[in-house]
């Protein structure tokens, strides 16, 4: 009976794991707020917030499933996204982790603020996983906008969600100002993790990716685009991003010991990977 009872509970486990008992379910993050300059004492070091989304436990699709490589992100823009007057747009959001934990942790800090507050803009190709973020804004107190409403004063507390996709080179960048109302002259940040994918290949969405990148840098080359990859196999991610060769590597001080590629490498598509790209570089994926 104790055997049976134990294969009945692990049978069980598997079958949850495997997404076949609760195929959707909820998953809740602490943040850590990390100090920032200016704050005259504010609030206390090591603040926490608390994070809550709804994932799918396998996809499809793929953007309504919790992908660590949103975490470490987060992590990362925490620290370095000003809490006034940024303008952030991420690609390919899915559950939307990073956007909506920056969101929540700009809206905890945001006593000590005296300039315009920063917004995000959170993007993705899938209409599902779109309607998921919606959902897992409102669980979080996060009052979710259009993109449209991109150029209306910004406040703590908010995010602007709304579908685009990233991998059309020129036309990306032309129907992001069309279809959503967002001039690549007010972005200060774009972000995204874990959007780039081995196998694609030369016509695919990795190389799109990169001539929207480049074509958003020649708009504005002021914005900081910092993407991070997750290299889960052999060949890591050159192999991922066999398109794109790096010069100038150096080292960041960011959580899981990322390594940072600088660009102003030759890809096959006839652009270069602009200076300002940041290829965040992960040795093995994050737990």
């Amino acid at each position: 009976m104790a055997q049976a009872g134990l294969a009945a509970g692990a049978i069980a486990l598997y079958l949850d794991e495997r997404g076949l008992v609760r195929p959707w379910r909820w998953v809740r993050h602490a943040v850590r707020v990390p100090a920032r300059d200016g704050e005259a004492g504010q609030r206390a070091i090591g603040d926490v917030v608390d994070l809550r989304a709804r994932i799918k436990a396998r996809p499809p699709p793929i953007g309504c499933t919790e992908w660590p490589a949103g975490r470490v992100l987060l992590e990362w823009a925490v620290g370095e996204v000003p809490q006034d007057g940024a303008r952030v747009l991420e690609i390919g959001a899915g559950v939307g982790v990073t956007s909506l934990g920056l969101a929540r942790t700009l809206a905890h800090s945001a006593g000590g603020s005296a300039g315009p507050a920063t917004a995000i803009v959170a993007t993705d190709v899938c209409e599902a996983s779109l309607d998921n973020l919606r959902e897992n804004a409102r669980a979080n107190g996060i009052e979710v906008l259009s993109a449209t409403d991109w150029q209306a004063p910004a406040h703590p507390g908010c995010i602007h969600i709304g579908a685009w996709d990233a991998a059309g080179g020129d036309e990306s960048v032309r129907s992001l100002h069309a279809n959503l109302g967002i001039d690549p002259h007010t972005l200060t940040h774009v972000i995204g993790g874990d959007v780039i994918y081995h196998g694609f290949g030369d016509g695919g969405a990795n190389g799109g990716l990169v001539r929207t990148m480049a074509a958003l840098l020649k708009a504005n080359p002021d914005i900081k685009v910092t993407l991070l990859l997750v290299d889960r196999f052999s060949g890591g991610t050159v192999a991922a991003v066999s398109q794109v060769r790096f010069h100038s590597p150096r080292v960041l001080t960011i959580p899981l010991c990322l390594r940072a590629c600088a660009g102003g490498a030759d890809t096959k598509f006839g652009c270069p990977a602009p200076a300002h790209v940041r290829w965040l570089e992960s040795t093995r994926p994050p737990t």
